[in-house]
């Protein structure tokens, strides 16, 4: 219990781990999202909130910190992530 409280905390205390949470993103080996549409996607849902957004050199390394691989594709700099509903899209297939 001591556990699934500090994981809220650390949660809740993130803005960016909020933000993927609140949006169903999981971390992906193989679907990516360019940072540059998923940087104002984050600062929106900041506005939203009342948080104030990290700027977005900060997004990035919060992102790399929670286990999300960052690399440059043909589109530049993209994070692997994928949401949640594509996973039980993809899984209702099977």
């Amino acid at each position: 219990e001591i556990e699934s409280v500090g994981k809220l905390f650390k949660l809740e205390s993130n803005s960016v781990l909020l933000w993927m949470d609140e949006n169903g993103f999981a971390i992906s080996e193989i679907d990516y999202e360019p940072i540059a549409e998923l940087f104002p996607k984050y600062t929106r849902y900041c506005k939203e909130v009342g948080s104030t957004p990290f700027s977005r050199l900060n997004f990035k390394r919060e992102l790399v910190k929670s286990g999300v691989l960052i690399k440059r594709q043909n589109v530049g700099q993209c994070a692997y992530l994928e949401t949640e509903l594509k996973l039980e899209n993809e899984q209702s297939l099977f």
